[in-house]
């Protein structure tokens, strides 16, 4: 059970979850890959503190059951409240993950 409201958008549904890991511990980023793989096609991308997956899923889900995967599979939490918020206040960007970041100059 999720404990994050979405609201009225919580039906809405989506084909794409991602998935923030933020350890390099590698028994846990195999749990993630492997329970991941189960539910579509996976892909990785290694960052400074741990891992970013984008998962296209076998089918649609609502919003509230991606909310739930994404907890199950270990997201952080931060980013899952920021991306309620987001829903909430009615942007139609969130579930962000970058695979490379910028230098600023």
């Amino acid at each position: 059970m999720s404990f994050i409201d979405l609201g009225k958008r919580g039906d809405e549904l989506v084909d794409e979850i991602g998935v923030d890991i933020d350890t390099k511990n590698p028994l846990i980023n195999l749990m993630v890959q492997v329970n991941a793989s189960n539910l579509g096609v996976v892909h990785s991308y290694e960052t400074r503190k741990g891992w970013h997956y984008r998962v296209k899923l076998k089918r649609e889900i609502t919003l509230k059951d991606a909310f739930k995967l994404r907890q199950y599979l270990g997201d952080d939490m931060y980013r899952m409240l920021i991306d309620a918020m987001r829903i909430r206040m009615g942007l139609t960007i969130y579930d962000v993950l970058f695979t490379a970041k910028k230098q600023l100059k």
